[in-house]
């Protein structure tokens, strides 16, 4: 079971008013604030204001709005809402302030634009927040790709911790491996590399158009795939290429039950950056046979061409290594950014 779940659907305005007396009033919720006197109409209703929303007036306001309402909902398990702090209304209106602008951004429309309230309840079993978005402006919409990205993003931030630890732990596997490839490089090199990257050579001398693999040809697009399956073996690539699936499904663990199969790194287009790598190799090896008759200048160049690709591709698989967690660093220098505007703008935090 993923650890969080996130679905979306939407309603239209004549259903809304009863939606959100729901949401504020059942059963479960947590009194973001309770009236003095204890009267029953204390509710539990938060948004982006200090303030807390008057459910008669939230109720007006979206009867008359003429546009989609989404409802958001975004459940966890007990012993993580427990662990991570998010078993009250104040944590889950600073998660939501947070990502505003991520749903506003996937939703289409601009931040000033977004406005929510939402209600969190403490079930025993799945501890989970509603909200209610919609725009003032420009007729929002969300696609099953904008849906995965808003995932995505509150995952990260409610697992950050969790996910920094298997970042390091990863970073301590990732130096070891460099290390360990170094000796590798200096033992030798990939017979079966350089026979391609000669075979795609001469492919090339006979292509007239771009030098890039989209306008290749299929015979020489099939070389090239060859010549990345072949930098795959390399042992110290496939354990960074292993290492690097590892840290994905980490992620994704926080909020998919399922992974997508692993596929070839030729396959993969995150990689794919390699694929014209390998032709500008072969490019400078078709150049330089040209330039020089001598064999032994061949053979030499064939070779140092092979090496050069093999700690290039493990540039790029730690370089994309590298980027998740940086992502969770810039995500909360966002988030800094957003609030400074609206302090400049004289909105409430």
């Amino acid at each position: 079971m993923a650890k969080l779940i996130f679905k979306c659907s939407y309603i239209k305005s004549k259903r809304s008013g009863n939606f959100v007396r729901y949401i504020a009033t059942r059963d479960g919720v947590e009194k973001f604030i309770s009236y003095v006197d204890g009267r029953p109409k204390s509710q539990g209703l938060f948004s982006d204001s200090d303030e807390p929303p008057v459910l008669n007036r939230v109720m007006k306001e979206l009867a008359a709005h003429d546009g989609v309402i989404f409802t958001p909902i975004i459940s966890l398990r007990p012993e993580d809402a427990a662990r991570l702090g998010y078993d009250s209304p104040k944590a889950w209106q600073t998660l939501l302030r947070a990502h505003a602008q991520t749903f506003a951004q996937q939703m289409g429309v601009p931040l000033e634009d977004l406005r929510w309230v939402a209600a969190f309840h403490n079930e025993p079993t799945h501890p989970h927040c509603h909200a209610v978005m919609y725009s003032t402006g420009r007729q929002p919409y969300l696609t099953r790709r904008g849906i995965d990205n808003i995932r995505s993003a509150l995952a990260r931030d409610i697992f950050k911790q969790d996910l920094m630890h298997i970042y390091e732990q990863q970073t301590t596997h990732r130096n070891d491996l460099r290390h360990a490839a170094k000796e590798l490089v200096r033992q030798h090199g990939n017979p079966m590399i350089e026979d391609l990257l000669q075979q795609l050579a001469e492919q090339l001398r006979e292509h007239r158009g771009k030098k890039m693999y989209a306008f290749l040809s299929p015979t020489a697009k099939a070389t090239v795939n060859l010549v990345v399956d072949e930098l795959a073996k390399d042992p110290h690539i496939a354990q960074l290429y292993s290492l690097w699936y590892e840290q994905r499904e980490a992620v994704l663990s926080t909020y998919a039950s399922a992974f997508p199969e692993r596929v070839a790194l030729s396959e993969n287009d995150a990689f794919k950056t390699i694929k014209n790598a390998v032709i500008a190799e072969a490019a400078k090896l078709s150049f330089e046979q040209h330039k020089l008759s001598a064999q032994q200048n061949d053979v030499s160049g064939v070779a140092l061409g092979s090496l050069r690709l093999l700690g290039q591709l493990a540039n790029i698989i730690e370089s994309d290594i590298d980027n998740m967690p940086a992502q969770v660093q810039a995500d909360s220098k966002l988030r800094l950014e957003i609030a400074k505007k609206k302090q400049e703008q004289g909105l409430k935090m």
